[in-house]
């Protein structure tokens, strides 16, 4: 799912507010244990570090910051792996 966040305040003092940040998530199920892991994956977009006109957000057009954000969550979905399952273990 990719949703998008826009910022409420200015409580950064010294930084730059981003305009928006998208947000990428991924929820792989685990049937067997009964539960759910949930990747987030947050790109701050903030002015003047990203090309508003390759943004059409409501023709699905992200842009080049999401297009990274995509090949990270597909680098993380091949190389995930559960190494202790007693973490789902319910007692």
């Amino acid at each position: 799912m990719l949703a998008s966040q826009h910022p409420h305040t200015t409580d950064r003092p010294g930084q730059q507010q981003p305009d928006f940040t998208a947000i990428l998530l991924t929820m792989l199920r685990l049937e067997r244990q009964q539960t759910d892991v949930l990747i987030s994956i947050n790109v701050p977009h903030v002015p003047g570090e990203y090309d508003a006109a390759q943004l059409r957000l409501e023709a699905g057009e992200w842009g080049p910051l999401v297009g990274a954000a995509v090949k990270h969550r597909d680098e993380i979905l091949k190389t995930f792996r559960v190494l202790d399952w007693a973490l789902f273990v319910q007692e």
